[in-house]
């Protein structure tokens, strides 16, 4: 800054030509030739003032942010979902993360040259939470517990309705304490560390969304390769099934799961997590209540029963690797 009565005099460093504004402070702007440097010069006497001061000069040598070459790629439009909503996201950021979605970006594709790609089976959540991911490594998916007056609470299959909101004990099998350890779901952590998700404020409370969410993200990044946020899927959606706490009420947002889980091709390894978790929260304890709720999946799609006793033999001898 000159202040108040300051004067400027500037030096082209290149020509030494110097454009005098006055006295006192001098800047120095030195053109680039192969980088920019950082000089601190004496200020010029004038002969006007004795006063002598060092000014910070030129620019700062810095190379250009690697984010640069994203932002200024072209956006892509991405069209998803039944509605068609229309979300745009630079180039250079999608093919840094999904070779797949980069050779369809700038490859001899009609999606590249048409300059859009219909994703009819994702929606908005999961392509701004690959965005997200894309730009910071990590995504956030809120739990909505915004209360839906009016509307009524999912209700499994189970004669006494008044005793369906108590919450239900945490399992205490063999089983579920390896299933909380994470190990084969990248958490690796203690099985007494994981934060409960808070209990419903009110029944109508759906966690299922939530749950979904994160097997929509895996999916997604299972299908193109975004192998980043593929693992943080899974953890995030491993996490978050530790720290659910059941109740009569709310055991159908894991159906819920389970179901979307499997009436479509999908990841194993997914499936494998939901069954898993399936078999370790029957509880005797709780009278054979969770057991009844999937009966009628267990009818309906034949993936999840054998999954289910394959997960239910290995609790039963012992075995931990599953």
């Amino acid at each position: 800054m000159t202040g108040p009565g300051k004067k400027l005099a500037l030096i082209d460093g290149d020509d030494e030509k110097t454009r005098k504004y006055g006295s006192n402070i001098v800047f120095v702007l030195q053109r680039a030739t192969k980088a920019p440097s950082l000089e601190l010069r004496p200020a010029i006497d004038q002969g006007t003032s004795t006063l002598r001061q060092y000014v910070l000069l030129s620019s700062v040598n810095m190379e250009a942010s690697p984010y640069e070459g994203i932002l200024k790629s072209p956006t892509f439009k991405f069209v998803v979902g039944e509605a068609k909503e229309e979300l745009f996201l630079h180039s250079a950021l999608v093919a840094s993360k999904s070779e797949v979605l980069g050779k369809m970006i700038n490859g001899p594709f009609i999606e590249g040259q048409q300059g859009y790609v219909t994703l009819a089976d994702e929606d908005a959540m999961t392509i701004a939470a690959f965005a997200e991911f894309a730009f910071t490594g990590d995504y956030q998916i809120k739990l909505d517990t915004s209360e839906k007056p009016g509307g009524r609470p999912q209700r499994p299959r189970h004669p006494d309705d008044a005793d369906r909101v108590r919450v239900l004990e945490r399992p205490s099998n063999r089983h579920w304490e390896m299933f909380t350890l994470g190990k084969e779901y990248g958490n690796f952590g203690s099985n007494t560390n994981h934060t409960i998700l808070s209990a419903p404020k009110s029944v109508y409370t759906n966690h299922s969304r939530f749950l979904i969410a994160h097997a929509k993200i895996f999916i997604f990044a299972d299908c193109y390769g975004v192998a980043g946020l593929l693992d943080l899927a899974m953890q995030k959606l491993h996490k978050a099934l530790c720290g659910f706490q059941l109740s009569r009420q709310r055991i159908g947002d894991i159906l819920d799961l389970v179901r979307f889980c499997y009436e479509r091709p999908g990841p194993e390894k997914l499936k494998r997590l939901v069954a898993s978790y399936s078999a370790a929260i029957i509880d005797v304890r709780d009278e054979n209540f969770v057991a009844e709720c999937f009966r009628d999946l267990l009818e309906e799609m034949g993936d999840f029963a054998a999954d289910m006793a394959w997960f239910m033999a290995c609790r039963l001898s012992g075995h931990t690797e599953c």
